[in-house]
C-alpha cells in the first residue's frame, strides 16, 4: 500500500536490571506512574510486569526475570 506508513515503534523486554530497578522504587514507595517515568516505560508495562511478577504477593526482581526467560524460550 503506498502512502501507508506501518508503525514502526520497537518494544524491548525489561532487562534484569530494569526489574532490580522496579523492586527497589516499590521498595521505596514509589508509584507505578513514577517508576514508569524514571525507566522511561510507560505504565501498562511497570503495571503488567508487577502483575506477572509477583510471587506470594510480592514482586520480586530475580524470580520475574527467571519466569520472563523462560517464557521467552517457549
Amino acid at each position: 500500500m503506498e502512502g501507508y506508513i506501518k508503525n514502526s515503534k520497537k518494544y524491548s523486554h525489561l532487562s534484569s536490571e530494569e526489574r532490580g530497578k522496579i523492586e527497589a522504587y516499590l521498595h521505596q514507595g514509589f508509584s507505578i506512574s513514577r517508576i514508569a517515568i524514571y525507566l522511561k516505560r510507560s505504565k501498562s508495562t511497570i503495571s503488567e510486569e508487577l502483575r506477572r511478577g509477583r510471587y506470594n504477593g510480592r514482586y520480586t526482581a530475580e524470580i520475574s526475570h527467571k519466569r520472563a526467560l523462560r517464557n521467552r524460550k517457549e
